[in-house]
């Protein structure tokens, strides 16, 4: 139950955030963490992002949903449904450079989307925004970057036609030139 992939250094984080998600989509119900992280580290962010994204107490939680990337070992993808209906989309980016990603969902979903990310460089934070429209958006991954997309619900759910009740619901991020 205990781990640790390193305390410092962008790669330590993304690793922490990732098996975050991993752990999420599996169900896991304990894992501990060898040490706190420092505050005002990546390491923290890592855990800031399900915890507190927007600083004002947004989390990542809700049920796991299928969501394929085309190269996860570029591009990891996770996707939840928040018990409000809200779509969230975690990519993680492993490259050493920027990835143009296209993420698809199979409800043509349609609304503006928030952007939550941080990298080496820069904590987390918000980082604009994109648009979605029937269904598909496109996000620029900055280089070893962790970055969550957030499509609120109207005030209908967005699986309204039943996808709530535990349907199937796809995600993909695709990588490559747009």
């Amino acid at each position: 139950t205990e781990y640790n992939w390193g305390e410092g250094g962008i790669s330590s984080a993304l690793a922490q955030a990732e098996v975050l998600a991993i752990f999420g989509r599996e169900g896991v119900f304990a894992a501990m963490r060898w040490t706190v992280p420092a505050v005002g580290s990546r390491l923290e962010d890592a855990f800031q992002l399900f915890l507190d994204y927007d600083g004002s107490g947004g989390r990542v939680t809700g049920t796991s949903r299928t969501c394929v990337s085309s190269d996860a070992d570029v591009v990891g993808a996770y996707a939840v449904e928040s018990p409000t209906g809200d779509l969230l989309v975690l990519l993680f980016n492993k490259n050493t450079t920027d990835e143009n990603v296209q993420v698809t969902v199979t409800q043509p979903v349609s609304g503006t989307a928030a952007v939550y990310r941080f990298t080496e460089g820069s904590e987390l934070g918000p980082a604009g925004s994109t648009v979605v429209t029937a269904g598909e958006a496109q996000v620029v991954l900055p280089a070893r970057s962790a970055t969550l997309v957030v499509l609120a619900s109207a005030t209908d759910r967005v699986f309204a036609d039943g996808f709530e009740a535990g349907g199937l619901a796809e995600w993909s991020a695709a990588t490559g030139p747009l």
